[in-house]
């Protein structure tokens, strides 16, 4: 568990310095597809050092959760690793969401890319929790199957 948790972090962290004054408008998403006068409006200085912070901080926190908890409960900190930085990204999105000016109904597709986001967090956990589910098998004369589920017969 902790090496996935280490590459991650890395990842995570890394993505802050990949992304800079020079190359955003060429990979920074929604700020790319913007015309040279809408970027004028936006706080790309502003937007760029939380943008920074928050991946720094992310990697960071990634590694001492999933190291912390793992030391506890591994299945858990696997579900720490695989769901945190879904709210984490939700707040991303709502916090630099104030960055940039109001383009094309940008608040109401900052709503639906939260929305979206929750929605996969809520069916990541729902998979994980369901995943350490204790699966019974029975056994009955000549039929073998899972409680609640089909029988199998010979």
């Amino acid at each position: 568990m902790i090496i996935p948790a280490i590459i991650l972090s890395l990842v995570f962290a890394s993505v802050g310095f990949l992304v800079t004054k020079n190359n955003a408008r060429y990979i920074l998403s929604g700020y790319n597809t913007m015309s040279a006068q809408q970027r004028e409006l936006v706080d790309i200085d502003g937007y760029l050092r939380f943008f920074k912070q928050f991946h720094l901080f992310l990697g960071i926190s990634v590694l001492i959760l999933v190291i912390g908890i793992s030391l506890f409960n591994t299945n858990f900190a696997a579900v720490i690793l695989g769901i945190y930085p879904l709210p984490a990204y939700c707040y991303f999105v709502l916090k630099g969401d104030r960055y940039f000016p109001e383009i094309n109904n940008r608040k109401i597709w900052t709503k639906v890319t939260v929305g979206i986001l929750f929605l996969t967090m809520c069916g990541v956990g729902y998979l994980f929790f369901n995943g350490f589910k204790n699966s019974e098998i029975l056994l009955e004369g000549n039929n073998l199957g899972e409680a609640g589920g089909f029988a199998f017969e010979d």
